[in-house]
């Protein structure tokens, strides 16, 4: 039962929708343990249309497994694994049209749920200041529960917009639903969310040879864009966002410089990247980039395989709007924020691109790679677990540190600070800086430890590589001014 070249049969609507349902319903950043079940649907997909990646997607996936002898860690494992599936998906059947619509139809009618019962929302907020960015959100009306962020929800729904304006010409169901898409995106008063939806629908229309509405759509966007800065007026003079972009992009960059072959490691850009942070510059989870934090954490090796992956590729003879309008919103969201970082966004991504690209290559031996699907899911289900254990710690539960993972401990600073409260010893901490010794935080703990203890010299010292990793550190110029002050 071979496939001819070039041919690519849809795949059944009913396991589209679901898959579709599952990660725009129900995110994987959000509800990791929903990741095995999209990869279940998606290679019950693969295995019944027999189509599978081949060499190509075999080397590129050895080289983000390589990035793992580098930097081993649940991290790198978890992001390793998104990765890997988002990337396997290119090589799905394009998707038929109608799947995503009713999802979509869910998603904004949650959205709208949400604007209009608000409170229920702040209920599953921790109330801690860990939480005063979301909280600070939620208080704008412009956080959707499903989504980890505003932008994040803002622009899924406008690469899904073209889709949703053809299907409209034929039901009049779909153009309230374009109507809904279009208001709740306007309601996360995201910037990025806008530029978004303005490329999609601008791609989708000059495709269609209207150009006219694609110059319309472009002031349109730029007076939506003054707007937004006028309403969110205060908190963007106070925390311009270019300007916050900019910073670590130049971080990303001189992170990259200093290990460009191996890259700093999975997630290690926050505290790689605070010895070059200058006074009164922000901290980041992200570089606001994902093709620049890819190569700056992942290295050379994983970008040599993204073009391997792209030699087992040729362009469609016919390529509809709707996928080239959504691959180029997915490509500028991934530019401005943190993008495929996200598992939803990356595995949307790639659904995206099957529309435009044809695999050249189909894999007859796939056992290699049904075993890497599923192995993928193992990070997602352990860090299901480990987020259980590290809420409990933030809402300060007793737990026993020994059931804590070292690894994904070692790299978040909120759990760190809880952790030490339960700690009986410092051994953890010794540990973490064992794993990751870049990271400045578990010095300023460590020393934070030593000084309770009476150990003013090893405190000291501790704070001093505290601050050698990060300048700014007012917690580590605290403890050297209390050993000063007891010395005196």
């Amino acid at each position: 039962m071979g496939l001819e070249a070039g041919e690519f049969p849809r795949p059944f609507p009913a396991l589209e929708a679901i898959l579709f349902f599952l990660i725009l319903f129900f995110p994987p950043e959000v509800n990791p343990l929903i990741f095995p079940l999209i990869v279940l649907v998606s290679l019950l997909i693969f295995i019944k249309k027999g189509i599978f990646p081949g060499t190509h997607w075999l080397l590129f996936s050895l080289s983000l497994i390589i990035t793992l002898f580098f930097y081993p860690s649940a991290i790198s494992f978890y992001y390793v694994s998104l990765f890997l599936v988002s990337s396997a998906f290119i090589f799905l059947p394009p998707f038929d049209k109608k799947s995503p619509l009713i999802p979509l139809w869910t998603v904004s009618l949650y959205g709208v749920y949400q604007l209009l019962n608000w409170p229920s929302l702040s209920s599953i907020v921790v109330e801690t200041k860990l939480f005063e960015v979301t909280k600070g959100i939620i208080s704008q009306i412009r956080l959707f529960s499903r989504f980890a962020l505003p932008t994040t929800f803002g622009a899924i729904l406008g690469i899904f917009l073209p889709l949703v304006l053809e299907d409209s010409r034929k039901r009049v169901s779909s153009r309230a639903l374009a109507g809904l898409m279009i208001f709740l995106i306007l309601m996360t008063r995201s910037l990025g969310a806008i530029l978004v939806s303005a490329l999609s629908l601008g791609v989708y229309f000059y495709m269609k040879g209207k150009k006219k509405i694609v110059l319309g759509i472009f002031v349109l966007g730029l007076i939506l864009s003054f707007a937004m800065i006028l309403v969110r007026g205060s908190e963007i003079r106070k925390h311009p966002s270019w300007k916050l972009r900019a910073i670590h992009w130049q971080k990303s960059i001189v992170s990259f410089v200093q290990r460009p072959v191996t890259g700093i490691g999975w997630r290690r850009f926050p505290s790689f990247s605070r010895r070059f942070l200058k006074k009164g510059e922000p901290e980041s989870l992200y570089v606001h980039n994902a093709f620049l934090q890819f190569l700056t954490e992942g290295g050379v090796v994983p970008l040599i395989g993204i073009f391997i992956l792209m030699l087992g590729f040729r362009k469609r003879k016919k390529i509809s709007p709707v996928y080239l309008a959504g691959a180029a919103g997915w490509i500028l969201h991934n530019f401005i924020d943190i993008g495929f970082y996200f598992s939803s966004v990356a595995l949307l991504g790639g659904l995206f691109f099957t529309g435009i690209w044809e695999p050249e290559e189909k894999n007859k031996k796939w056992t290699v790679f049904i075993i890497l699907m599923i192995l993928s899911t193992v990070p997602f289900i352990e860090r299901s677990r480990l987020s259980s254990l590290k809420w409990a710690v933030i809402k300060q539960e007793k737990v026993e540190v020994s059931k804590l993972d070292r690894f994904l401990f070692s790299y978040d600073d909120e759990a760190q600070i809880y952790l030490f409260k339960y700690a009986e010893d410092a051994s953890y901490l010794e540990r973490s800086i064992e794993i990751y010794p870049e990271n400045p935080y578990p010095y300023y703990l460590l020393s934070l430890y030593e000084l309770e203890q009476g150990n003013l010299r090893r405190a000291e010292m501790m704070a001093k590589t505290c601050l050698l990793l990060y300048p700014e550190s007012n917690e580590a110029k605290k403890i050297l001014e209390a050993i000063e002050k007891n010395e005196d």
